[in-house]
């Protein structure tokens, strides 16, 4: 299987999950790592990529606006300033180190990444519970998407009925998120205006033509994984 996967395309691949909260992204993007290393194929989790980073955040911060284009850090801050969420700052901050990341990988690596929560999911938690996307906002988010289209970004959607997600959550201990303290009418709806936004940033990726993959919570985690080296097969 690693043969036929790289005699198709010697090129790393970057495959970014994002859902709502309690979708399995983490789930997914864990057993999919799990089973690729089982085939041999090159594969290494962003948290991984992240261990080889020092910790001073100043020096990370700065190496990661060098690296990153600067359009991009510009697009990336344009989008963020044009919402209002009170953690914009740290955001948008977020997007331009993942950027570097997926530079690097690149540059450097050679297999398959795997994140689990990446540019995608920033720009959802820029627009926090924010459907509304004006135009200004889309050529933006257009350009973004562009330039992931050329890092070889293949995006996993987690699709999920926000009920399920609702009833999952509700299961969870406390882990920090906003939705945590939520009530379960006011967790339905805030859920189901960021799944709206989902479904709109969605529709963009297919108009931009980037690979993307859809896997749902109601299959098995390795269903999904099966699924999804199928796809890869067929966009490489």
């Amino acid at each position: 299987m690693k043969n036929n996967l790289y005699k198709k395309s010697n090129k790393n691949l970057i495959l970014e999950f994002n859902g709502l909260p309690g979708s399995g992204k983490t789930t997914n993007s864990s057993v999919l790592e799990a089973e690729l290393n089982k085939l041999e194929i090159p594969v290494v989790s962003y948290s991984d990529f992240l261990s080889n980073e020092g910790k001073n955040n100043i020096l990370r911060l700065t190496k990661a606006l060098l690296n990153v284009p600067f359009f991009i850090t510009i697009k990336i801050t344009l989008l963020g300033f044009s919402l209002k969420n009170n953690d914009k700052l740290w955001r948008i901050l977020t997007c331009i180190y993942v950027f570097e990341k997926y530079i690097l990988f690149n540059k450097e690596a050679t297999g398959v990444l795997i994140v689990d929560q990446g540019i995608i999911q920033g720009i959802i938690s820029l627009f926090h519970l924010n459907n509304h996307i004006s135009r200004k906002q889309e050529r933006n988010i257009n350009s973004i998407l562009s330039f992931m289209n050329k890092k070889n970004v293949i995006i996993v959607n987690s699709i999920c009925e926000v009920g399920l997600v609702c009833e999952r959550l509700s299961q969870r201990k406390h882990n920090g998120s906003r939705f945590h303290d939520m009530n379960s009418m006011e967790l339905e709806k805030n859920l189901m205006i960021q799944n709206s936004l989902f479904d709109k940033i969605r529709n963009l990726i297919i108009q931009k033509n980037m690979s993307q993959i859809n896997i749902n919570m109601e299959s098995t985690p390795y269903d999904n994984y099966k699924f999804v080296l199928s796809r890869i097969m067929e966009l490489l």
